[in-house]
């Protein structure tokens, strides 16, 4: 049975994780990813050239993989998954489609760019921005300091923001993964959980 990895990482990492994918002798990868290959292509050509691999693409909307990866569980052909949401890959790991990076190169990253259960790693980083009035917010004095101080009441009606959005929803996934790991940090080792 095939090990499933998540790429979401330099393409350095595919190197290490070839002796995972059935060693040495790899003479092809499948890659499922939702990047076009405007944005990959090059990377994947170059290492398939210097490491003499054919990389075999699939490509779709990040639903569509996610979707075909869950169904396909363990019997998919995909080696390598290269996804753009945080939240899709979440998923995945949760499902137990995808398999456990390598410690030693995973050690490599920072923790915070890494999935507590070692499934995937980020390879980009987004920024969000906040646009305000300068009118009539001093942002010294009343902008928060953490997306979480728009939680505050004083804020109620005053957020504009796109729920439904792909990009928002990996931002949520992110924000409850950052939470649950601070609980977690937080909490005595071995505290039983109380029920509710």
């Amino acid at each position: 049975m095939r090990r499933l990895f998540s790429l979401l990482c330099a393409l350095g990492l595919v190197a290490v994780l070839l002796p995972a994918c059935g060693g040495s002798g790899v003479t092809s990868l499948t890659l499922y990813t939702d990047r076009n290959s405007t944005e990959i292509g090059n990377l994947f050509d170059e290492f398939a050239k210097t490491n003499n691999i054919q990389i075999k693409v699939r490509t779709g909307s990040t639903a569509e993989l996610t979707a075909a990866l869950m169904e396909e569980g363990k019997k998919t052909p995909a080696d390598l998954v290269y996804l753009e949401s945080g939240g899709a890959l979440s998923l995945l790991a949760k499902q137990g489609v995808l398999g456990q990076l390598p410690a030693d190169e995973l050690n490599k990253v920072d923790a915070k760019f890494a999935a507590p259960d070692r499934s995937w790693v980020g390879s980009m980083g987004r920024v969000r921005t906040v646009v305000y009035n300068v009118d009539q917010i001093n942002p010294d004095k009343e902008l928060p300091t953490s997306i979480l101080g728009f939680t505050d009441p004083t804020w109620k009606g005053k957020i504009g923001w796109a729920p439904a959005h792909g990009e928002t929803q990996g931002f949520r996934t992110a924000l409850r993964s950052q939470a649950r790991r601070r609980l977690h940090a937080r909490l005595p080792q071995g505290a039983p959980g109380q029920p509710t």
